[in-house]
């Protein structure tokens, strides 16, 4: 089973404001650029670390370097280490196109101590819309029957359209369960945007699933992103309906939104 692109992506979807903003709506523009990892992850996503089918450092390279990929992106087994995937991306726009991102990745696996699989994900060259970008990404990953237990931590570092820098890091526990067809996420995150606007995202129990035939049912779960700086909190509430509640609580008022979800209920 590999979960699909949309139900695997839930949680990036409402972490990009522009997915239920309406033009010229900026109460989450920061949250947005905080947040929208998914064009960097192109690779290297923790549902694609959660498909290897083995623990062991070269079987998993083999795997990952032999799996399908668009058209924007190649992967090869490094000739000289056969535990190193290598990656080349060129203008591949992560999920829902809304950024275009170019450069090499070298995702290097391991065994841990306790028999569990370890990879490190370095970028060179990167780009996202044509600005340079950084983007570092450890993961510790065990295989468990059909369950597949991801800790990832991730950090990226670049410059806004609008000249602003962003630093940002991410950790999440990501639980997928073959049998089940579910991925469940918690995890956090921190930004900081300008130099001086904090951003902190908390995912909690975010789970997404499909049936045997491949429908998406409605996820589960919130996502929650507090921006310190303009006292503005965002939350985004699953009830495993085709309705998303978006709450916003700003200094000046608050207010609720909905988005409707392409998916079955529960």
């Amino acid at each position: 089973m590999t979960v699909r692109p949309l139900i695997a992506a839930v949680a990036s979807v409402f972490a990009v404001a522009g997915c239920f903003a309406s033009p010229g709506d900026d109460d989450l523009d920061d949250e947005k650029e905080a947040t929208t990892a998914s064009a960097l992850d192109v690779g290297t996503s923790s549902t694609e670390l959660g498909d290897l089918a083995t623990a062991d450092p070269t079987q998993a390279a083999a795997g990952v370097a032999s799996s399908k990929t668009k058209g924007c992106r190649t992967r090869a087994l490094d000739p000289a280490s056969p535990n190193v995937v290598l990656i080349t991306l060129e203008e591949c726009t992560g999920r829902f196109g809304r950024h275009s991102v170019s450069g090499h990745l070298t995702v290097t696996f391991s065994s841990n101590a306790d028999g569990s699989l370890h990879s490190e994900t370095v970028s060179s060259d990167l780009t996202v819309d044509g600005r340079p970008f950084s983007r570092t990404v450890s993961a510790d990953i065990s295989v468990a029957g059909d369950v597949r237990h991801v800790s990832r931590h991730s950090e990226k570092a670049g410059t806004k359209k609008n000249g602003d820098s962003l630093v940002q890091t991410e950790d999440e526990v990501v639980v997928i369960d073959k049998s089940t067809r579910c991925r469940t996420v918690n995890g956090t995150g921190h930004a900081l945007v300008g130099g001086n606007r904090n951003i902190a995202s908390t995912t909690t129990n975010l789970q997404t699933c499909e049936t045997p035939e491949g429908d998406d049912l409605c996820p589960t779960g919130s996502i929650e992103h507090v921006n310190q700086s303009k006292g503005k909190t965002r939350v985004a509430t699953f009830d495993g309906s085709v309705n998303a509640t978006i709450e916003i609580a700003k200094r000046k008022g608050s207010a609720t939104k909905t988005w409707s979800l392409d998916c079955t209920p529960r």
